[in-house]
């Protein structure tokens, strides 16, 4: 996989998430308590990690 897919999926999911935290406060729900933050931020972390080691080899 390109290094440039990788970089613009991990921003995407990120820019995604954030809006997605923000709706949250914004209608007063839990973040702590919803899974769906917990997915979304090991996947993050899953590409994040996948790009580290593409760019080191």
């Amino acid at each position: 996989m390109s290094n440039v897919y990788t970089k613009t999926n991990i921003f995407l999911l990120s820019v995604i998430f954030i809006l997605w935290i923000l709706l949250q406060i914004a209608l007063d729900m839990s973040i702590f308590k919803n899974p769906l933050n917990y997915c979304i931020a090991f996947i993050i972390l899953f590409f994040t990690i996948q790009y580290a080691k593409s760019s080191r080899s």
